[in-house]
């Protein structure tokens, strides 16, 4: 068998792996699939989740089951693996802490545990980094909490699932009773620091990064995804304002 076809069913076994990988990853970060698979631990992990049934399969390449039907071998490399590494095995018995006998089982489940956990604990503050940089980016052009408080309160109707809008309205009303207990005038680091909290809610609560520019933005939000896009500038109305002369 060439290089390129050995690569190509090796490929196969790597989207094996790869799509197990993930299914841990979207298990653990639901709200965030893309962001904890796109950190560096998430690459790592879904690089070396692939590349263990691959590897094997590359071993494995011009012996004479995999000559028979390379495909079947590529596939029975990614489910093999992957079966392995949810099993355990009973080697025998021993004490549980109340004086019972309890199975004793182990195997590649053991390790596959702790090599799982290892790598998305790890995600969790990578994507904390990324969030905040989201945010902070998004409320650049907020001057103060009280015109963020009213723009979100005026932008709130643009998004349609109830249980988002519920939630932000009730979680703002308790952070605006927090600002207005402050000492006035209120310093401007402490506003800050109100802004970002309420722009944090609305990530976590409201639908993402996308919920929180809806809601922040004065643009409307359809034109300003195409002006992003396509670096054009847009009123509020949708128009393009008119060109310096």
């Amino acid at each position: 068998m060439t290089p390129i076809a050995i690569a190509l069913y090796a490929g196969i076994a790597f989207l094996f792996g790869i799509a197990a990988g993930f299914q841990g990853v979207y298990e653990r970060y639901r709200s965030t699939p893309a962001l904890a698979c796109t950190s560096m631990y998430g690459i790592a992990y879904l690089l070396t989740r692939g590349g263990a049934p691959a590897v094997i399969y590359y071993f494995a390449a011009d012996t004479h089951w995999e000559k028979a039907s390379p495909l079947l071998a590529a596939v029975g490399c990614g489910i093999g693996v992957e079966a392995f590494a949810r099993s355990k095995f009973y080697i025998g018995q021993k004490e549980s802490d109340g004086g019972e006998k309890v199975p004793l089982m182990v195997g590649g489940f053991d390790f596959l545990r702790w090599y799982q956990s290892y790598f998305l604990e790890r995600i969790d503050p990578a994507i904390g980094r990324r969030r905040k940089r989201q945010v902070r980016g998004v409320l650049k052009g907020v001057k103060s909490f009280p015109e963020m408080r009213n723009q979100v309160a005026t932008n709130l109707g643009a998004l349609t699932n109830t249980i988002y809008t519920s939630t932000i309205e009730g979680r703002m009303r308790d952070i605006v009773e927090k600002y207005a207990a402050e000492p006035t005038p209120v310093d401007s680091t402490v506003d800050r620091r109100y802004c970002e909290t309420l722009g944090y809610l609305i990530y976590h609560h409201g639908g993402g990064i996308d919920a929180l520019r809806t809601l922040v933005d004065s643009e409307s939000d359809g034109v300003g995804f195409w002006s992003r896009l396509f670096g054009r500038k847009t009123t509020s109305n949708g128009s393009e304002p008119p060109q310096k002369q």
